[in-house]
């Protein structure tokens, strides 16, 4: 009776430990079968977000590449803008050598006609003292008139005509000094651009190599979890390039503004003193009459 006892309790913890062990090997199964769907579903997930990274990187270099042929551009047409400045400030600097050998002329012309009105006068009033009837004392009391208010007039419109040329060369000068420190203010914005642009190209390029090293050396998560903060910092240096050109074409703007202002006023200079040679021509027609005629 004993030893049938024993036997079945062997028997009974048998089965026990059978049944324990066939739970056991059954959820060992199902870990298995659950660890292999996590992992298969990581592995998708991982290749879609390397996809998805490998083409924003991508377009960065796109965006790169466009972004260096427009400053290229910029700065192109920023030396075309610079030469066709140099054009007009030569130009201007020989119209002002042409006004002040204009003023010159005008100057001796007044000191010319000062002279023979001088010499009119007396010897007008020669005439006068040795009592020659050359003309009634009316037409000459007139002539005299004449001479002395053309004389007044000349002084006063040289005078108005002198000061009218010097303003309007102040203001060229003016303009001349306001664009050049524009130009320089603007070759310094395009080599400070140019040399902070070229170290970020150097530096984005040496991060690419290392982050695509690392791509090729470890896949886990958490190099995914750390290329995001870069590719969010790429985004936001393009956000700040894509500002500094449009600052740049504000500049390149303001600068094309200035040279049509600037070539608005040489062509007015020109025409004032056109109109003063005619000016001055008739008042000398007038002078010349008027003496031939005492």
């Amino acid at each position: 009776m004993p030893l049938r006892y024993l036997q079945e309790t062997n028997a009974r913890k048998a089965e026990a430990w059978a049944a324990v062990e066939r739970s056991l090997n059954s959820r060992l199964q199902e870990a298995e079968a659950k660890a292999a769907t996590s992992e298969e579903r990581n592995d998708l997930l991982m290749n879609a977000c390397l996809k998805s990274m490998f083409l924003r990187l991508s377009c960065l270099r796109a965006e790169q590449t466009r972004l260096t042929k427009s400053l290229d551009r910029e700065r192109h047409r920023a030396a075309e803008n610079r030469q066709e400045y140099l054009a007009l400030k030569e130009e201007a600097e020989t119209n002002e050598g042409r006004v002040n050998q204009l003023e010159e002329e005008i100057k001796e012309l007044r000191r010319k006609h000062k002279q023979e009105l001088q010499e009119a006068i007396t010897h007008q009033e020669l005439l006068r003292q040795k009592s020659v009837p050359v003309h009634p004392d009316g037409e000459g009391r007139e002539i005299l008139c004449r001479i002395n208010a053309c004389l007044s007039l000349s002084s006063t419109n040289v005078s108005q005509e002198l000061e009218r040329e010097k303003a309007a060369r102040l203001d060229q000068e003016r303009e001349s000094r306001s664009l050049t420190r524009r130009l320089s203010s603007a070759s310094s914005l395009s080599s400070m651009e140019e040399s902070y642009f070229l170290q970020a190209s150097l530096d984005s390029s040496d991060n690419l190599s290392e982050r695509r090293n690392a791509l090729e050396g470890n896949m886990s998560p958490y190099f995914m979890k750390s290329m995001t903060p870069a590719l969010r910092q790429k985004e936001g240096e393009l956000a700040s390039y894509m500002s500094r050109l449009a600052s740049m074409e504000a500049i390149r703007d303001s600068l094309a503004e200035d040279l049509v202002k600037m070539t608005a006023e040489l062509e007015e200079l020109r025409a004032d003193i056109i109109d003063m040679k005619e000016m001055y021509r008739e008042q000398i027609q007038v002078l010349s009459s008027s003496m031939s005629t005492t």
